[in-house]
Formats: C-alpha cells, structure tokens, sequence
C-alpha cells in the first residue's frame, strides 16, 4: 500500500472502509500530500504487520482530526515524518501507540502549526537512532508529555527535536533524564 494515494491532491473524500490489510506491511506514503482531504476515517485499518509508517500522513493540509487509536504499531521501525506538515491538525489520539521497535522519528510532527497538545508518555523510545526536529516548528504546543523517552541511542540526532517552538510550551519529561533536561534547559522551555 505504499505511495498507494501519494500526491491525489484533488481528492477530498475517501472511502476505506472495506479494506482488507492484516497482511500490509509497508504504508509508507500512503495519504502523503493528498492536501484536499477534510477527514480520514481508517478505524478499520488492521496494521498489526506495518513496519514502515514513514510519510503515512505526510502533507495533509486540511486535517484536523486523526484517531489513530485503534492501531496496532508494535512491528513499525519507521514513523519518521509520519506527521510532517499537518498545518491544520488540531487534535491526534495516538495515546496507545506502542513504539518499542521504532528507529526513527525524525520530523515525525515538523511543522504540526495548530497542535497544542501531545500526548506520548507512553512513547517507548530505547531503540529510536533520530529524532531530529521531531517537534520543530509546532509553534502552538503549549503541553508535550515525553515522560518515558530515552535518547541514549540516539548520538547527537536529537538535538533539534524541540527547535522553533512557542515561548509558552511546557514538557513533561522524567526527572532523571539528564540529555532532555539540559537540552530543554538551553532552550529555555518550561519543565513539569
């Protein structure tokens, strides 16, 4: 399902409902710059064996709304630039994502403009190597929950993750977690 409607930039209704994709394992590209859709409801979508994610949402310049509750990412390795360029997105519920097996965030919510509020301290992130501007220019997050994150695989590919953002931003992040802290601290963000 790779790249299955990349670029459909006319297209502003889409009915998925009846797709069948417990066997999918590539999604890669998947809605990237379909920048007329209104809603995407993919409830249905069974992704127990995705292991790429990447650009899955890439450009979707008229969504608001994404529930991704339902799924499964347990096998994804990939969900860099997952989010890239949502400039109207206001409210994702990716809360039951489990991340034990990603590489890569890296630009996952670059350039979300109109998310205030990040939930993600459930994001297991040991085996994550990039996270590079993975929260860059969101300039209205005013909360972002990264309690359990780890960078320690990460080298210096994190170091951008929370440039150009919003002067009110708080983060709620573990206590322990020195390389966040000191990075969060030479930009100047609020710490819960």
């Amino acid at each position: 399902m790779s790249s299955m409607f990349l670029g459909c930039s006319s297209l502003n209704k889409l009915n998925i409902s009846n797709f069948k994709t417990e066997n999918v394992k590539d999604m890669s590209y998947m809605f990237s710059y379909c920048s007329s859709l209104t809603e995407l409801n993919i409830d249905n979508f069974d992704t127990k064996n995705v292991e790429s994610m990447t650009y899955m949402f890439d450009s979707l310049n008229k969504i608001e709304n994404l529930n991704l509750i339902k799924f499964n990412t347990s096998k994804v390795k990939d969900m860099s630039y997952m989010f890239n360029e949502n400039i109207n997105l206001k409210d994702i519920d990716i809360s039951n994502f489990n991340t034990s097996s990603v590489e890569s965030m890296e630009k996952m919510f670059y350039k979300c403009e109109k998310i205030e509020s990040l939930d993600l301290g459930n994001f297991e992130t040991k085996n994550v190597k990039t996270m590079d501007l993975m929260f860059s220019s969101c300039s209205s997050l005013a909360y972002l929950d990264i309690e359990q994150f780890n960078v320690d695989n990460c080298g210096s590919n994190y170091l951008t993750m929370f440039d150009n953002l919003g002067e009110n931003l708080i983060v709620k992040v573990n206590k322990d977690n020195e390389k966040i802290i000191s990075l969060l601290n030479d930009k100047n963000i609020t710490i819960e």
